[in-house]
């Protein structure tokens, strides 16, 4: 078990790595940039950056929990490494694991958001609709897809959240499970006020349309 004072001497380690990562990205020297990602990750995780390439998702997270306390600070940076690594995978036209690292960085980042007391930072929003943007919101997988509809409607940003489901509603695989959380959502929606609707970017007559032409098709099924 790493002490306050050591993961706090990790952390400035990784941030000072992080920008070093980034000024190697620039200046194209992927090989070097590379070997700074997985040598950060190794301070961060205390284990081989061959087998934190491996674990999955659950097991990554797991590694950063603590008296059952997940460690947000760690994770943030981790998440910012994985983007990075996508960023130097994507300029040597490495597509599939330069998207395997996003997706990775969205995972994390998402993680972070929800462990947050208050709400996510404008930087942390910008960088999760980077990553969206960069890899797609509707080929994303089921349980990320998931994942980000919980964190718009978390954070307020109704239409996202709205836009999110309603792909999962789409995905025949999904359909029987999600309807009724499609329903549930607008039901929720309409115990909002108007004012915290309309900066959610979405409105009630909006809302209440959704929600009959959802109970509706779920009457033809």
């Amino acid at each position: 078990m790493f002490t306050e004072d050591y993961v706090l001497r990790m952390i400035n380690v990784a941030v000072a790595a992080l920008v070093k990562i980034i000024g190697l990205k620039k200046a194209g020297d992927y090989q070097e940039a590379q070997q700074a990602i997985d040598q950060a990750l190794e301070q961060l995780l205390g284990l081989r950056a061959d087998i934190i390439k491996r674990l999955d998702d659950e097991s990554l997270l797991k590694a950063l929990t603590q008296q059952g306390r997940l460690d947000i600070e760690r994770l943030e940076l981790i998440a910012d490494l994985f983007k990075e690594e996508g960023g130097i995978l994507a300029a040597q036209s490495r597509i599939s694991e330069s998207r395997e690292s996003y997706l990775r960085s969205l995972i994390y980042h998402l993680e972070t958001g929800f462990g947050e007391t208050t709400q996510p930072s404008v930087e942390l929003t910008g960088e999760i609709e980077r990553l969206v943007q960069n890899l797609g919101a509707q080929d994303l997988p089921d349980d990320t897809l998931w994942a980000l509809f919980c964190y718009y409607e978390q954070t307020g940003a109704y239409s996202k959240a709205d836009d999110a489901i309603r792909k999962m509603a789409g995905r025949p695989n999904l359909y029987a499970n999600i309807h009724p959380e499609l329903v549930a959502f607008y039901e929720r929606l309409l115990e909002r006020p108007t004012g915290e609707l309309a900066e959610g970017v979405i409105d009630r007559e909006q809302v209440e349309h959704k929600l009959e032409k959802a109970k509706q098709n779920n009457s033809h099924k």
